[in-house]
């Protein structure tokens, strides 16, 4: 066996190993992707969890959102129950749709990156037709993803 000989083995076993490795590197992006999206859900559990106990623990805001649904539905402001708050009341209001709005933004977000399907961002987003409406009346102005995702959907009011 010459020297071209150990050479060509040599390529071989350096082929080898270059397809190996990338078989490796191919199977931790699948699992760190898999990885990614379990945690972006916990993330919106999370955050879907901590609003309603808010409210939940929240006596003021509680009453404040009651106060509102009785005006008519929970969505649906006019202008006289609008104007029927405090101000104080109409700043946690804002605050409170303006969270959820940011809660969307996430949630679009992570669809366009690919961690949630289309299937269960449309379910997560199911009360935009219902909040774009009111959050127009409230000023909140939607932040770039959020704005995107309503756009491909044609949900702008």
């Amino acid at each position: 066996m010459d020297i071209q000989d150990l050479g060509a083995i040599g390529e071989l076993v350096s082929s080898f190993a270059v397809l190996i490795t990338l078989i490796y590197v191919a199977v931790q992006l699948r699992e760190t992707k898999s990885s990614l999206a379990a945690q972006a859900y916990q993330t919106r559990k999370i955050a879907q969890q901590d609003a309603l106990l808010r409210v939940a623990e929240n006596n003021d805001l509680a009453t404040l959102l009651s106060k509102i649904a009785a005006a008519g539905s929970k969505f649906d402001f006019d202008l006289v129950s609008l104007e029927s708050l405090t101000d104080v009341e109409r700043r946690r209001i804002v605050s409170f749709h303006q969270a959820l709005s940011l809660r969307h933004d996430n949630t679009a977000f992570q669809y366009e990156s690919g961690y949630i399907s289309e299937k269960d961002t449309d379910l997560l987003m199911g009360a935009l037709p219902l909040l774009l409406p009111l959050w127009e009346k409230l000023g909140i102005r939607l932040n770039p993803a959020l704005h995107r995702y309503v756009d491909a959907k044609h949900l702008a009011t």
